[in-house]
């Protein structure tokens, strides 16, 4: 088996190739399901060896052509902008790039992916991903964008939000670009998130505001798989997981001003916020004011 990737090292190479020029990197981020890269590639030819997990290429900019040799076949298609490249994990392919070209780079990690594939029925073989080269996904293309900003701008909860992407990523690619099939309805609503389960989640969450717990860890405190986990605790709150961390920081913000001395800058840190920017920017969100002008208005 191939190699997980987790440094640019580990990558297919394509995008540290000379004359690339890489704009953002997960590397050193502390993401644990998906590795991703922004960056301005320039024409290539190149064979890839095998890595472990999938690798999805989002074409940012085009029309490109892009020559794929997988298995002894040969492939070329000129590509619009959009257009999405799949290579799954433990595939070696050549590849040629003919022009150059501003992408977005991700792989998922393959447990991830097998994870979500538990909710497809495979038959006695696992799903197998299938390659493609410049078919549309606006989904995908969309992903790649979110994880692009999460490159250029830290934010608060991005482990838990980078999770929730890829393992919507995920679900994308064994459900559109693999040979599963979905279970049926009756199995994938059996079970439930029990009422002790969504009391640890929140409580381990309410523990937690000041860092950045991962999908795995919360669906951990439930002894749920991520993947269930995050669909059960949808359905019992009406909010995805990031969501409800991101809500659960600003209400402690929300008592800390009305309660205490501490500066906002600080209670933004506390509340397990970037900077003092990113908490004014979700309180006016939620509450329609800044936390300065709510300060004011509870001790006036």
């Amino acid at each position: 088996m191939g190699m997980a990737v987790a440094t640019l090292a580990d990558t297919h190479g394509l995008v540290t190739r000379p004359g690339t020029q890489i704009w953002a990197s997960s590397e050193g981020l502390g993401w644990r399901s998906v590795f991703a890269t922004a960056q301005r590639e320039a024409p290539f030819e190149e064979h890839c060896r095998a890595v472990a997990d999938h690798l999805i290429v989002v074409h940012l900019s085009g029309p490109v052509r892009v020559c794929r040799t997988l298995e002894g076949r040969q492939e070329s298609r000129l590509v619009p902008p959009g257009g999405v490249f799949i290579m799954p994990g433990e595939a070696e392919f050549g590849v040629r790039l003919e022009g150059p070209l501003d992408t977005v780079h991700f792989y998922l990690q393959r447990d991830v992916v097998n994870e979500i594939a538990d909710w497809f029925e495979v038959g006695h073989q696992p799903a197998c991903i299938i390659p493609r080269l410049g078919r549309p996904d606006p989904l995908l293309e969309q992903i790649a964008l979110e994880l692009r900003e999460q490159l250029y701008d830290a934010r608060p909860l991005t482990a838990l939000y980078v999770d929730h992407l890829a393992r919507t990523a995920a679900a994308r690619l064994v459900r559109n670009h693999s040979t599963a099939t979905p279970k049926s309805e009756h199995a994938a609503r059996a079970g439930g998130l029990a009422r002790e389960q969504l009391a640890r989640a929140i409580d381990f969450i309410d523990a937690h505001l000041d860092q950045d717990p991962t999908l795995a860890e919360l669906a951990a405190v439930t002894g749920l798989s991520p993947v269930y986990f995050a669909r059960q605790f949808r359905r019992a709150t009406g909010l995805a997981p990031h969501q409800y961390l991101l809500q659960a920081r600003v209400r402690r913000a929300k008592h800390l001003l009305a309660a205490t001395e501490l500066r906002i800058a600080a209670i933004a840190l506390d509340c397990g916020f970037c900077h003092q920017e990113h908490l004014t920017r979700a309180f006016r969100k939620q509450y329609g004011i800044t936390p300065a002008a709510y300060r004011a208005t509870v001790r006036s």
